[in-house]
């Protein structure tokens, strides 16, 4: 009797062990984890596609405008906003990729060279 209560906790503390350490080290994907990294997966492809559209516009248009600057913030969100793809069943581009291709355009033109 003595030696099945042992095996018992033993068996017990590597259980919780085994779940704190699963969780601790990112082994174990909870649902809303993994809803938010398809998201900002979607996110991140959505606004690289509007970031490859945007460059091309703006390298047609000679000069060049400079859309770097807090000032400047609307003219890149108008250009997100124009690049930015409407998905099937959506009547607009999501904010989110908006905003993303909107920044990534203004990282692209201060890191231009």
């Amino acid at each position: 009797m003595k030696s099945i209560n042992s095996y018992l906790i033993g068996i017990a503390l590597g259980v919780l062990i085994a779940i704190v350490v699963g969780f601790s080290a990112n082994w174990v994907v909870t649902t809303s984890k993994m809803e938010k990294q398809i998201a900002e997966s979607r996110t991140d492809l959505l606004a690289g596609i509007c970031l490859a559209d945007a460059k091309k516009d703006l390298q047609a248009q000679s000069p060049v405008p400079d859309l770097t600057g807090w000032e400047q913030s609307e003219n890149r969100i108008k250009l997100a906003t124009e690049n930015a793809l409407v998905l099937p069943g959506e009547t607009a581009p999501g904010k989110d990729v908006v905003s993303r291709c909107a920044d990534e355009i203004q990282d692209a033109q201060l890191h231009r060279g």
